[in-house]
């Protein structure tokens, strides 16, 4: 993969965002939760995945997730749809691209 596609990015701006929470409340489900461990700095140390018993979090955080989450989303949805499928199905709007016969047999 080039660059462009892929661009890491540290822990705690994943988990600042709120992404860490909403990873988790999906992964509880499961049984599973990634786990983070933080330094007395508040730095990161180590995430690894991890199985728990336990399924959600109390109503405090879910509502500090969900603001994250959607602070987050607000702050970048402009960078969100640049490239995406939404962008892409603009341009082939305008050229008269209706896509592959394929495309249509699916309904797509």
């Amino acid at each position: 993969m080039s660059e462009r596609e892929i661009e890491e990015r540290p822990w705690s701006e994943f988990q600042e965002a709120g992404l860490l929470w909403w990873i988790n409340r999906s992964l509880h489900l499961f049984g599973w939760a990634i786990v983070v461990e933080m330094n007395d700095d508040g730095h990161i140390e180590r995430a690894y995945p991890a199985r728990c018993k336990f399924r959600g979090f109390a109503p405090e955080a879910e509502t500090r997730g969900f603001r994250r989450l959607t602070t987050y989303l607000a702050r970048q949805s402009q960078a969100l749809l640049k490239g995406t499928y939404v962008e892409t199905a603009s341009k082939e709007q305008q050229h008269g691209d209706e896509g592959s016969d394929e495309d249509r047999e699916e309904g797509s």
